[in-house]
Formats: C-alpha cells, sequence, structure tokens
C-alpha cells in the first residue's frame, strides 16, 4: 500500500500540492488533495475517524488560528487569557494528531506579510507582533519536541530564499498568500524531510584535502603556506568550511580522509598549522596516499564496518568525483563549486545528514571508531581471536527501557539492519504502546572494556504466550560484533524465561536484503531446532554462557 500524505492549512495550497505531487515518487507515496477549509474542522475530521496516514503537514499561519494576534497588526488591545487558550487550543490540535500519523511536520509560524509592529519596540513590548510571534513558537516547539514522531519545522528557511513571497492580487482572489517560487522551493524542502523518514541518514563524509580543506597542493607548497584562515579572504572560506564540517561532525557523522598526498607531508598541516580548525582526532580514519580513491573508499568502509550506500564523497576534482560515481554507484557523490567561497554554503544546502534526533552516542561515535582501533591493534599481540577477547575484560550491562534511554533505543530499532531479527520499525507513540502490553519483557544492553565504553549497542524484546518466550526484537549494533554479544544476549533471553518457567524460545527471522548476519549467528545457536526460518530452543537443555563475557 502507498503511503498516504494529508496537508492541513489554513490558506488554498494548490500549488503547493501540485508541485510535491509532481516530485514525489508515486509508486510509494500518495498525497491527498487539500480541501480549502478551516483548520480545525480539517484537523477534528482526521482526530475522529480510524484512518493514520503516514505523514500529516501542519501548514498555518498565525493570524488566523490565534484570533487574538490579528488585534495587533490593528494595534488594538488583546485578552492575554484568551490569546493563551487559542494558542493551547492549537497545540491540543496537534497533540491529538500526531496520533493520527506516523509523522507530524508543523511548520513555523512567520510574521503577516510586512508588517513591522512597533518596529524598533517590537520585540520588547508584550504588545509586539515579533515577541508575541517567537513566544508562540517557542511554546509550540517545546511541547511537540516531546513527541518524536512530531517536528517543528522552521518555514522562515524557505521565506529567506524568496524575498517579498507574497502577492496580494492572488491573495484576494484565490487565497493563496505566497508566490510559486516558495510553493516550489517548499515543495523540494518538504520532499526530503518525508523520504528521510524512509532514508536513514548517511553516517560518514569523506572528503579530500588539497583545495577542498584547504587552498592550493601541501606537497608544493608546504604546511605553512597553504591557505587556510589568515587574512586571505580564500583562507577565510576554507576555514569556514571547515567549522561546517566539524558541526557534521559534532551531531554524530563520522569524518574520513583520502586524498592523493605523501601521508607525512598532509598530516603537519593538521599538527603544525595553527590556523587550521579540524583536527586529526576529529578523524574516525584516513588514506592519504597515491592509490585508485575507490579501492581507499572500500578499505575505509571497511575498516568502520559501514555500508557505501551510508557515504557522502567530497572532492573538488571532477575526474574523482565521476571514478567514485561510475565504481560506487551507492556512494553519494555531490557536484561540486570551484569556488571555495561557495563551499560551506553547499554544505548546508544538503540533507544528507538531517537526524530527526541527537543521542549521546552520535556525539561519541568518532571516540568508538579509535577505540576500536585500539582493540584491533591489541589483537596483534595475541596468537587467537578467544586469547584477544578474554584480554579486553568485556563487561555487557542490561538494563530496563526508560525515558533516559528510549530514544537510542528507537534509534537502535530503526536504523539497525545487519544484526537485526525481524527489522521491526516503530515511532515513539507505536514503541510506547508495545512496552505497555501485557507479558512483554524489554531489555536494552550496554558494552564496555579496558580500552573504552561502547555505549548502548543491543536490545531484545521477548513476548510471554502459551509457556513459551517469543523473540519479538533482537537487535545488536554492528560495532559490537566479533565479541559473541550476541550469544549472551541469547543467554540472557534463556534465564529469562526459565526463571517464568517457560518451556521454550522461538525466534522467527523475517529475510531482508540486509539482515542475513542475523540468519548465519542463529544458525550457529547449539539445541535449537530450525525449520525454515523459526529457530526453536527447548529448555531442558541447557545453554552455555561465553566464557570471555563479564
Amino acid at each position: 500500500m502507498k503511503k498516504e500524505i494529508k496537508i492541513i492549512s489554513d490558506f488554498n495550497t494548490d500549488i503547493f500540492y501540485n508541485y510535491l505531487n509532481n516530485k514525489i515518487d508515486d509508486k510509494y507515496y500518495k498525497i491527498v488533495k487539500p480541501n480549502y477549509e478551516i483548520l480545525s474542522s480539517s484537523a477534528y475530521k482526521i482526530i475522529s475517524s480510524n484512518k493514520k496516514y503516514h505523514t500529516i503537514i501542519v501548514w498555518s499561519r498565525i493570524e488566523e488560528t490565534v484570533k487574538e494576534f490579528s488585534k495587533l497588526i490593528y494595534f488594538e488591545k488583546i485578552s492575554k487569557s484568551k490569546f493563551e487558550k487559542e494558542l493551547k487550543n492549537f497545540i491540543n490540535i496537534l497533540l491529538k494528531l500526531s496520533e493520527k500519523t506516523e509523522h507530524l511536520i508543523v511548520t513555523s509560524w512567520i510574521l503577516p506579510k510586512l508588517e513591522k509592529g512597533k518596529y524598533l519596540k517590537d520585540f520588547t513590548s508584550d504588545d509586539g507582533l515579533t515577541k508575541n510571534l517567537f513566544k508562540s513558537n517557542i511554546k509550540i516547539a517545546d511541547t511537540l519536541k516531546k513527541k518524536s514522531n512530531t517536528h517543528f519545522f522552521n518555514i522562515d528557511f524557505i521565506h529567506q530564499k524568496n524575498f517579498l513571497p507574497s502577492n496580494p492580487k492572488l491573495w484576494f482572489a484565490t487565497k493563496t498568500p505566497y508566490n510559486n517560487k516558495l510553493f516550489e522551493n517548499a515543495s523540494d524542502e518538504f520532499l526530503e524531510i518525508i523520504e528521510s523518514f524512509s532514508k536513514p541518514s548517511k553516517k560518514l563524509l569523506i572528503i579530500d584535502l588539497d583545495n577542498t580543506i584547504w587552498g592550493g597542493e601541501v606537497g608544493e607548497l608546504g604546511w605553512k603556506k597553504i591557505k587556510i584562515g589568515g587574512h586571505d579572504f580564500m583562507g577565510e572560506a576554507y576555514l569556514d568550511f571547515q567549522k561546517k564540517i566539524k558541526s557534521l561532525n559534532n551531531k554524530g557523522i563520522q569524518l574520513a580522509i583520502i586524498s592523493k598526498n605523501d601521508e607525512k607531508n598532509a598530516l603537519q598541516a593538521f599538527k603544525k598549522n595553527k590556523e587550521m580548525f579540524l583536527k586529526l582526532e576529529d578523524f574516525a580514519t584516513w588514506r592519504i596516499n597515491w592509490n585508485d580513491k575507490a579501492k581507499n573508499l572500500l578499505e575505509i568502509t571497511k575498516e568502520l564496518n559501514l555500508s557505501t550506500d551510508s557515504c557522502v564523497f567530497i572532492d573538488d576534482n571532477p575526474n574523482e568525483r565521476n571514478r567514485i560515481k561510475t565504481s560506487l554507484p551507492d556512494v553519494t557523490v555531490p557536484d561540486w563549486p570551484e569556488d571555495p567561497c561557495y563551499f560551506s554554503e553547499e554544505i548546508s544546502k544538503m540533507n544528507y545528514f538531517n537526524n530527526n534526533f541527537i543521542t549521546s552516542e552520535d556525539k561519541l561515535r568518532t571516540k568508538y571508531y579509535k577505540d576500536e582501533k585500539r582493540r584491533d591493534n591489541r589483537k596483534k599481540n595475541f596468537p587467537s581471536h578467544e586469547e584477544w577477547l578474554a584480554s579486553l575484560k568485556i563487561k555487557v550491562k542490561f538494563e530496563k527501557i526508560d525515558d533516559s534511554n528510549k530514544m537510542r533505543v528507537l534509534q537502535l530499532i530503526n536504523k539497525t539492519n545487519q544484526m537485526n531479527l525481524m527489522t521491526r520499525r516503530f515511532n515513539e507513540s507505536q514503541f510506547d504502546n508495545l512496552l505497555k502490553e501485557k507479558n512483554i519483557e524489554a531489555k536494552t544492553l550496554r558494552v564496555s572494556d579496558e580500552l573504552g565504553d561502547m555505549g548502548l549497542v543491543g536490545l531484545y524484546i521477548l513476548k510471554f504466550k502459551k509457556r513459551e518466550a517469543y523473540v519479538k526484537d533482537f537487535i545488536l549494533s554492528c560495532r559490537a560484533f566479533g565479541r559473541s554479544i550476541e550469544k549472551l544476549m541469547a543467554y540472557q533471553i534463556y534465564l529469562s524465561s526459565k526463571k517464568n518457567k517457560l518451556k521454550k524460545i522461538v525466534f522467527k527471522y523475517v529475510k531482508t536484503k540486509k539482515n542475513k548476519p542475523c540468519l548465519t549467528f542463529l544458525k550457529s545457536l547449539e539445541n535449537f531446532q530450525n525449520t525454515g526460518y523459526t529457530f526453536i530452543h527447548n529448555n531442558k537443555y541447557k545453554m552455555r554462557k561465553p566464557k570471555h563475557l563479564i
């Protein structure tokens, strides 16, 4: 079935609908043609029905939704209590709508066209348009942030791209408040947002060095003379670009380098040039050599245990970009401007790295990879895999799922593909309802060892039925592979089923394109009956705990 998208608005959105409908993939999505009517009427029709949508877009105007606000435009006295009541009613509508959709997108409110209000005092006056607008937007945002399936979109970003976006004649004739260009830009933004719900965010940004993150060729100029920072406007452009890259790293995107250079010369630029904003520790790994960049990219993805479709590759050289495009078509390779003054703007426009929420694990991902390198280096000192594992003194802690870890758990559920039994996906409200069901056991696990903390990396969810434990979800992050942690998870399930006096444990594997590692693991388990994709353990047979895990 196609995923249905519903638009709710207090103005004529036909132009926006037409643009969005023409651009979206109609194999997967269906946009319901909007009816122009009072916003609350449209909303209550949805709220009172049994129908659920994939996405609901609420695009409204404050002067229509909060009638008291419109009085401020004409410098009339308003009732603060009435203002608050109207705002609260709108927020309640949004909360109810969030239960009727997987994803709710609410646009921010903007000032009515060309209204100055009290001009210089508009931010400070209690009856200023700007002050009341901002306060209202913040209140909506603060309420909606508690719902993970609800997104508050800053529509002012599109207005900035379309100066004087209104056409008075169009408004009086058709109740369409904006011009075609604005609706076209809006359709692009909303399309990317909608598709991001199904397409996971990219995880790795791979960048070139010479004439990409600094100006000039370090092999010819030396680390002292490359263009970065200083009083040179080109250097300032490269510095600003590095700051943008660092901001992606701060939100959990991993960085890597692929550059045709002498490694020693290139690394000196990071170590010795004081104008350099990016540091070596910001990068998970690098390949600085004269090898084919496609080969280097594959090595990096293997090292970081990532798929090529999770990578974005940036290079100033069009020949290198074409090389990656043709040899590794799953890698995202954006066209790149020649002028470095436009580099920051270009990366700001990208929607490849749009995370709906950022967890503490996201921010520490580079550290996790660095710790993993240290583990791999230690491996060289041990004759066997088992001895290496024993030396790490790996600790696994099982925890209940609560508000402190729920967002990370949802992230694991919705992004993990390889070690994922059924690859079920949930929004926050669906997940909350699941946890409230009877006879459910849900546990998550954290892993650490002598060389670092891996964070929250896995979970399982059991359903107890007729003296049997049905494993509904069994998920482990790829960064925890190769340590038999999945076997410990199975052992923990076994202990729980014995405690609850259950006779059997049942794994039902649902095949996807990427979760073969989960099937391989299930086939490796001892004393399990295998009937197709169903694996059953009779609890009269003991299950063994991996000895090296604490």
